[in-house]
């Protein structure tokens, strides 16, 4: 029996914005996946840059639930480190879904017990 491949459309990120508070030291960055093939948003990251810190806060990344599993939170994630490494950044950090920690444990993240939040604190050293 023959199994069909999904069709991926998806093939980088195509959108990236950032907005620099020049009191406060904070950067907001926010990234869109788009379908090529039907013009529409897939996915989405948004994150804080503390440059004072030197630490970034993945506030939210959301993916397409017809679209998971297919690189898209990955890439996201690759385009939010380019940003760590360009503003010398040592700390990444976020709070994780429980059905989440396996994805971010993936990408290299480790839990921190030490901190109380309301979730589970993941963090990236750089």
């Amino acid at each position: 029996m023959l199994r069909k491949k999904r069709k991926r459309h998806f093939q980088r990120i195509v959108y990236r914005t950032i907005h620099k508070n020049k009191n406060s030291g904070v950067i907001t960055g926010i990234i869109y996946a788009i379908d090529a093939l039907y013009d529409r948003i897939i996915g989405r990251t948004y994150y804080l840059i503390f440059r004072r810190d030197r630490t970034i806060k993945i506030l939210d990344m959301q993916v397409d639930p017809d679209k998971r599993r297919q690189g898209i939170g990955t890439n996201m994630w690759l385009r939010v480190l380019q940003d760590a490494k360009e503003y010398d950044c040592r700390l990444i950090w976020l709070l994780s879904l429980e059905s989440a920690v396996g994805f971010w444990r993936k990408l290299g993240f480790r839990h921190n017990p030490d901190k109380r939040q309301y979730g589970i604190v993941m963090e990236y050293g750089l």
